[in-house]
C-alpha cells in the first residue's frame, strides 16, 4: 500500500503512469513500453500487449485505478505510442526513490504484483495467466483456465489492496 500511496503523491507524468501500470498489472516493462493508443480500450477496460515474451498477444483487464493513471496519456494522444522509451528515460531508480522506499527495479514491480495477488488469495492459475506465463502443465493448460472475469477480479483486487481498501 505504501508504494501505491507514494505513486499517487507524485506529480502526474508518463513515468508515474508507467510505474503504476507495472505495479497494478504485473506487465513486463519492455512489453508495456510498446503499448500503443490502439492497444487500449478504456470503454471496455482492457489493453492488449503485443509481441510478448511467450510470442502471443496478451489481454490485460484494467482496474479503475490503473485506467485512472494511464487515461491522460491515451485521450487525445496523436502519437501512436503511449510510453515508449521515454517512460524510463533517465534512471528508473532516481525516479522511484522519490517515494522513499528501498531501491527496486521494474521487474520487482512484477514480482510485487504476483506476491500481492497470492497474499490476497488469488488462485494460482489466475496469477499465472495474469502474468502471461506459458504453461507446460496439462491440467492448468486445458482444465483450470483463468476466465476473463477472474482476471479482471485479480487486477481489481490487487489495485484495491495497494490503494488500502
Amino acid at each position: 500500500a505504501t508504494l501505491y500511496a507514494g505513486l499517487k503523491s507524485l506529480p502526474e507524468s508518463r513515468k508515474r503512469a508507467f510505474v503504476a501500470l507495472l505495479l497494478l498489472t504485473g506487465c513486463r516493462a519492455g512489453e508495456a513500453e510498446r503499448i500503443t493508443v490502439g492497444d487500449v480500450d478504456l470503454v471496455t477496460g482492457y489493453l492488449t500487449l503485443r509481441d510478448t515474451k511467450n510470442g502471443q498477444d496478451h489481454r490485460v483487464y484494467l482496474s479503475d485505478e490503473c485506467a485512472e493513471f494511464i487515461a491522460p496519456y491515451i485521450k487525445g494522444n496523436e502519437a501512436n505510442q503511449i510510453f515508449g522509451r521515454c517512460a524510463l528515460d533517465g534512471n528508473f531508480y532516481d525516479y522511484v526513490k522519490q517515494i522513499n522506499l528501498p531501491k527496486f527495479g521494474p521487474h520487482d514491480l512484477r514480482k510485487c504484483f504476483a506476491i500481492t495477488a497470492m497474499e490476497i488469495g488469488i488462485q494460482y492459475p489466475v496469477i499465472k495467466k495474469a502474468l502471461n506465463h506459458s504453461t507446460g502443465d496439462v491440467t492448468l493448460a486445458h482444465y483450470a483456465q483463468a476466465t476473463p472475469s477472474q482476471l479482471r477480479d485479480c487486477w481489481g483486487r490487487v489495485a484495491q489492496f495497494y490503494k488500502g481498501e
